[in-house]
Formats: structure tokens, sequence, C-alpha cells
């Protein structure tokens, strides 16, 4: 297969300083996007994903949080989810290229939202205190997705409501929130 691009293109890394995100398509390629849902399929199948947690006590509130998630550091024999996790690895190492953001460490998980209204309340992805979180990105798994079957990012900015339907989302949280 040819190479992937880079994981961002100059104009998204502008993007991404002068208004805190950006999105793009095509992230981990066709190839390696269909292999990576067929292996978190695989994962549902089986019973290995599960209930997310809320902060830092890891409290369970499906009124809050209702999708069911797996750690990809924790996940054995599954070639493309270690794939998507390199890719991830390739953006941590372009953003710290570019941006000058010393990011050592990365966390990558599968999150499955099974349906029936379930979501994630709005919230701030860094905790409170915390710096340890920088970047956030999601990259979207959903096959045949259409704007219907609800799921869409909202992305709160200071100039307003953002939604992404598709695609990857990176975003800086501010650390004052």
């Amino acid at each position: 297969p040819p190479p992937l691009e880079a994981p961002l293109d100059p104009q998204r890394l502008d993007a991404l300083v002068t208004q805190g995100w950006t999105s793009r398509t095509g992230f981990l390629g066709d190839g390696l996007a269909r292999a990576a849902l067929a292996e978190a399929r695989a994962l549902r199948a089986d019973d290995a994903l599960h209930p997310a947690g809320v902060s830092r006590d890891a409290l369970r509130d499906a009124s809050v949080r209702g999708d069911h998630i797996a750690w990809l550091s924790r996940i054995p024999d599954a070639p493309a989810l270690a794939a998507a996790w390199s890719r991830f690895a390739a953006l941590r190492d372009q953003l710290n290229r570019t941006l000058w953001l010393g990011l050592t460490d990365q966390e990558v998980q599968i999150a499955c939202y099974p349906g029936d209204g379930t979501g994630y309340a709005r919230h701030v992805d860094a905790l409170q205190g915390s710096l340890n979180r920088r970047i956030t990105a999601i990259c979207y798994l959903n096959a045949a997705w259409q704007p219907a079957h609800g799921g869409a990012l909202r992305l709160w900015t200071p100039g307003g409501e953002v939604v992404i339907e598709t695609g990857v989302l990176y975003t800086s949280p501010s650390p004052h929130d």
C-alpha cells in the first residue's frame, strides 16, 4: 500500500494553532480504517469493552457517558489497532516537531456507543487542574454513517458551537478550563 500522508498538512496545523481545532478525513487510510473497525467490532462481540467511567474516580454513570471502551495498550493480537496506535504516535511526533509541544505520552482508546440515545454529555477533556492532556484526537470508524444516525460531536469553542460529523478532530483544551 502507498505510504500515508503526514497526519496534518500546514493549513490544518495553522488552524489548530489559530482556532484551537481542525479536522480531516482519511486519517488512517481506507484499508487500515476498515481493518481497525473489524477488530473493534470483534472486541465488542467478545465483550472485551467495558462501560466507560467519568472523571478521575472513574464513576460509571450512563446518563453522562454511555459508551463502552478498551485502551489500545491493553489489547493483544490486534494488528490494525496497533497500526492505528502508530498513526496517532506519528501525529504526536509531528506536533512535537512543528509546534514544540513536548508530548511524551499518549493514550488511545476504542469507544463504542451502542445506540439507543447513548452519548457523552458536554465536558472538558482535560481534567481541572491537570496539564497532562494537551491534545485530543478523535478518529471515527463509523461505516456508512449518516447524520440521521445521531452521534455527531459538538465542539464548544469561544466562537460558538462546531458540529463534527465525520473525520478526525484535534483540539487543544485551555489550561484554564
